[in-house]
This record gives structure tokens, sequence and C-alpha cells, in this order.
């Protein structure tokens, strides 16, 4: 049940790539970019990364969750949803998860912000593709003053009250791993639903580096210290 479906179409688009000779981050993740962008599977302003656990920490950043603050994520979840929070020098404090779905607590959560003053960011991840209260979210976020970032590892393409998840207010972090429902070996996206956000982590994403991908013959300016988190056409 794990084991990736590969088409014959799939092959023979990588063996273009391969010919291409551009199997770095190129025309074909941009296009892939594009593609998401116009789909219902994931938010607005996409950009790929080489990992899930890349999506979430660039989540981080971009939404400048202060380091040295806490990260409330659930206490059901893969370790990456902790680990970039630890990564981006941030406290973890765990909440209760919903027997009856597995996702965050959202009592817990207000709970955990009603004492602990200096929380930067509440991670909520969709288990097993079941959306969380995403209204709640949104109320707790507006409430507090506090970002919410989806973890959507499980949840590319999922409805919730009958509209796609998609659509929700907040960051959004996707995972491409070979064991997802959109496998490519490795990869994964964030999405943003400001355009400036997006085009901030297309920079962070390789290096910090602004500058067009066909232009490093060129002088380029690195305003921000950034991380090797590209995906590559091959992907």
């Amino acid at each position: 049940m794990y084991r990736p479906q590969v088409d014959p179409s799939s092959l023979e688009r990588l063996r273009q790539v391969l010919e291409s000779g551009w199997i770095g981050l190129g025309p074909v993740t941009k296009q892939f970019e594009q593609e998401l962008a116009h789909s219902d599977w994931v938010g607005k302003h996409p950009v790929a990364v080489n990992s899930g656990t890349a999506a979430l920490h660039l989540a981080l950043v971009v939404a400048d969750v202060p380091e040295g603050s806490a990260v409330i994520v659930p206490a059901n979840t893969f370790v990456s949803t902790a680990s970039v929070a630890l990564q981006h020098n941030c406290r973890v404090i765990l909440a209760d998860i919903e027997r009856a779905t597995g996702n965050i607590d959202l009592e817990s959560v207000r709970d955990i912000l009603d004492t602990e003053p200096d929380v930067g960011a509440v991670i909520a991840v969709h288990y097993s593709g079941i959306p969380c209260d995403i209204a709640g979210l949104d109320e707790i976020s507006r409430q507090y003053g506090v970002p919410v970032i989806e973890d959507c590892a499980h949840a590319i393409g999922s409805v919730w009250q009958g509209r796609p998840m998609s659509e929700s207010p907040h960051i959004q972090a996707y995972s491409f791993h070979a064991t997802k429902a959109l496998a490519l070996g490795e990869g994964g996206c964030v999405t943003f639903n400001d355009r400036a956000s997006a085009e901030r982590a297309k920079r962070l994403r390789r290096l910090g580096i602004d500058m067009s991908t066909r232009s490093w013959a060129n002088p380029y300016d690195i305003p921000e210290l950034g991380f090797k988190y590209n995906m590559g056409d091959i992907a």
C-alpha cells in the first residue's frame, strides 16, 4: 500500500528533464508551482521546496515567529512538526489532541495561550488528512494575535465543510514524500495568501539570493540569510 505508482508518462518526463541538462531549480519547478497555484490541492502562492520539513521551517521564518518564543504543536504528530520549532530556536509546548480525530484540541491551545505569555505560533496538523477546525484556528489567531501554521503533510486535496481546505487563511506546509498522497520521492511546498511572502520564501529557499536562476553570471544581492531548501527539476 506504500509503494508509489509511477506510470510511463512520468518516466518519459523524467527522461526529458535529464536530457535537458537542467536538473536543479529551473523551469520545470516553476511550471509545477504554476500548476499547483491553479489547482484546489494546495493554498495560494505555492513555493516548492525539497521537503515538508523545509516547508514548515520556512513558514516559521516568513511568519516572523520570534526566536526564543514558544511554538504550540499537537502531542500526536511526526517529529518534524516539533523539530522545526527547535531549529528556529523556539521552545516546544505540546497541546492535547481530540480523541475522535487525533487533531489538535483547540481548548487545550486556548488554555496554553492563557497561561504562556510568549507563544510565537501555533502549528496545527491535519492528522490523516482529516481537517482541523480551520474557523476555530482563525478565531484563536485573531484573538491572541498569534500566527497559525497548518501542517498539511497528510491533507493535500482535503475538504473542510464542503470547501477545499486550500482556501484556509493560514500559511500551509505540504509534503510530497514517497509515502504521501502526491509522491515525488522527496519534496514539499509552503503556501501563502500574499505574493510578497511567497517571494520572500523563494529567496530564502535558495540561500537568500535575490536574483533569477538564469542570471548567475550577474551581480546579485543577499538581503537576508537563507537556506538550501529549493526543489530541483528532477523531482
